[in-house]
C-alpha cells in the first residue's frame, strides 16, 4: 500500500510554483465576481475555480506552473495550492 499526505499552501505572492507531487489542484479562491482572475501558463481561472491536474499511481509531476494574477496588483486575491505527496 502506498502511502501519501495532502499538504495545502495558500500562496503570499505569485510566480512560479514547482509540484514535486503526484497530484496538483491550484485554486482561485479570490472573492466570487471580484474579477481577479488567475492565469496559469496562459490558462485562465475564474475564482471560485481550479486547477487539477490528476496523477495516475507511481507518477511524479514535476510541473512548474507560471502563475499570474490579473488585474495586477489584486491585493484581495487568495490562491492556494494543493499537493498529493508520497512518502
Amino acid at each position: 500500500m502506498q502511502q501519501y499526505k495532502t499538504s495545502f499552501e495558500t500562496l503570499a505572492t505569485v510566480g512560479h510554483v514547482q509540484s514535486n507531487c503526484n497530484r496538483i489542484v491550484i485554486y482561485n479562491q479570490s472573492p466570487t465576481g471580484s474579477g481577479i482572475n488567475l492565469i496559469i501558463s496562459g490558462l485562465t481561472i475564474e475564482p471560485g475555480n481550479a486547477y487539477i491536474d490528476e496523477g495516475n499511481n507511481d507518477e511524479f509531476n514535476t510541473t512548474v506552473y507560471n502563475l499570474q494574477i490579473t488585474p495586477n496588483p489584486s491585493p484581495n486575491a487568495v490562491i492556494v495550492v494543493e499537493r498529493k505527496i508520497y512518502i
